[in-house]
């Protein structure tokens, strides 16, 4: 009986150790593929009054990002420049005639502001310290309305 019971020890040892190795070379090679987010998700739209906002704090200068004034001003300069070429883009794309689209133009302005501030680690300083959402695969996509938003 205790042959028995020592025998079947040994093999479940063994069987669990190649369980184990086999595990280990899966998650070495694969790499892990973890959240912090644990499922709450990741998809954020901003939309409505929030754009037209934030886009009117950026050319107001009221937008604070937790720095010192010369780096708030230097940010806030970079916003302004980037919604300063939006417009002269969509500008020049116009026909003769033709006005700027406002929600087309909030729309694209204000994504390419969240492009510059995810690009340079600006939305803690944005949105303060409670925000510990990690942007991982970040796309963003923009548009005047939802049938212009490309979620691929």
């Amino acid at each position: 009986m205790e042959s028995n019971s020592k025998k079947i020890g040994i093999i479940t040892l063994i069987i669990t150790g190649v369980l184990l190795f086999i595990s280990s070379l899966v998650t070495g090679l694969a790499g892990l593929n973890y959240s912090p987010n644990f499922g709450s998700g990741t998809t954020t739209y901003i939309q409505g009054n929030y754009v037209s906002e934030f886009q009117g704090q950026v050319k107001n200068g009221i937008i604070d990002f937790k720095f010192d004034e010369n780096t708030n001003k230097e940010i806030t300069d970079k916003l302004r420049a980037i919604d300063k070429e939006v417009e002269n883009e969509l500008k020049n794309s116009l026909k003769e005639g033709e006005k700027i689209n406002p929600e087309k133009y909030s729309s694209l302005s204000v994504e390419r502001m969240y492009r510059y501030i995810f690009a340079n680690n600006l939305l803690d300083n944005l949105s303060g310290n409670n925000n510990i959402v990690r942007m991982k695969n970040l796309k963003i996509s923009s548009g005047p309305d939802y049938s212009a938003i490309d979620l691929s």
